[in-house]
């Protein structure tokens, strides 16, 4: 028999699958995200939240043009999603997989949080240092 071992192990929790969200729904949420948007940008006060699609998957879904600032988009899986003029600044993409993702520019990245993001083979503008730009998003 083995000794018991007094250091503690830390415990490690399976990741819970990522949501599939129908299309009805996704633009439930959508719609409610830009009616927050919508008041926050008048100032008026907002008892809704920004859109939570953390831990979602997204896989190739065309969110070309959807307004996505103030997002929590954390863990979501984007990987092939296009992503033509979508709006993400401020959002929140930590851990997020934006591998793949299709027509996105660093600039639409403003002010993101990108701790952890994937961003591999994601086609993103040619005139941007895509590492420097990273660091000024993380500080």
């Amino acid at each position: 028999m083995d000794p018991v071992d007094d250091k503690q192990q830390p415990m490690h929790f399976p990741e819970p699958p990522l949501q599939r969200l129908d299309e009805e729904e996704l633009q439930r949420i959508l719609d409610r995200h830009q009616q927050w948007l919508g008041a926050l940008n008048k100032g008026r006060p907002n008892p809704e939240e920004p859109a939570d699609l953390s831990r979602t998957d997204l896989t190739g879904i065309n969110l070309d043009g959807a307004d996505l600032r103030g997002a929590n988009l954390h863990a979501a899986d984007l990987k092939g999603t296009s992503l033509l003029k979508a709006k993400l600044q401020e959002a929140d993409l930590g851990e997020a997989n934006l591998k793949d993702a299709n027509r996105l520019l660093a600039k639409q990245l403003a002010d993101a949080d990108l701790a952890g993001t994937q961003l591999q083979e994601a086609i993103l503008d040619q005139k941007t240092d895509l590492p420097e730009y990273l660091d000024s998003c993380r500080q």
